[in-house]
């Protein structure tokens, strides 16, 4: 099934929209366009007052931080020493 809408300035013939921010994204759930996959502290006060509901909440999981990977025996350049500082704080 085929829907057209405007949301912000966009226009979606085929009922897709694709975003590439998570601002973005919330701001088209709130709107009623579709769903977004969202940390809760984005949508803590749209899930307060009603704006948002959950979905999947039987699947949610906490946020465990984030991995990372390198070659081992390979020197460290300093940006990555700098991003992995910047991660740690």
């Amino acid at each position: 099934m085929f829907h057209s809408f405007r949301f912000r300035g966009l226009y979606c013939e085929l009922g897709n929209l694709v975003v590439d921010d998570r601002e973005r994204q919330r701001q088209a759930a709130v709107a009623g366009v579709g769903i977004a996959q969202l940390t809760a502290e984005r949508v803590s006060e749209y899930l307060a007052c009603g704006a948002l509901c959950r979905l999947l909440q039987r699947w949610e999981m906490e946020f465990a931080g984030y991995s990372l990977c390198w070659i081992s025996g390979k020197a460290m350049s300093p940006a990555m020493r700098a991003f992995i500082q910047w991660l740690r704080e």
